[in-house]
């Protein structure tokens, strides 16, 4: 249940960033990709996450989750926009 909380994020997160990209005219990805690396970074950082806390994936879903998923997915796109620099 967690995994499907931190893929909404991720998507969410991907699909604003998305926006702003659009907004500055800096597009270099479409909203597929931007989702799908949103959706990724989210995932993984809220499951390391919940390994460092050892949570298991049936536990109640909590609001320091679902904030360091939201951290990944930013981290994802900074970490990519460095490298792309």
């Amino acid at each position: 249940m967690r995994v499907f909380a931190y893929l909404g994020i991720g998507l969410l997160v991907g699909a604003i960033f998305q926006q702003i990209k659009k907004m500055r005219n800096t597009q270099h990805r479409g909203l597929m990709s931007t989702t799908f690396l949103g959706a990724v970074g989210a995932t993984t950082a809220g499951l390391m996450w919940d390994l460092l806390l050892e949570h298991d994936s049936t536990s109640a879903l909590e609001w320091s989750s679902l904030f360091v998923a939201t951290i990944g997915a930013c981290l994802t796109f900074g970490v990519l926009h460095l490298i792309q620099k």
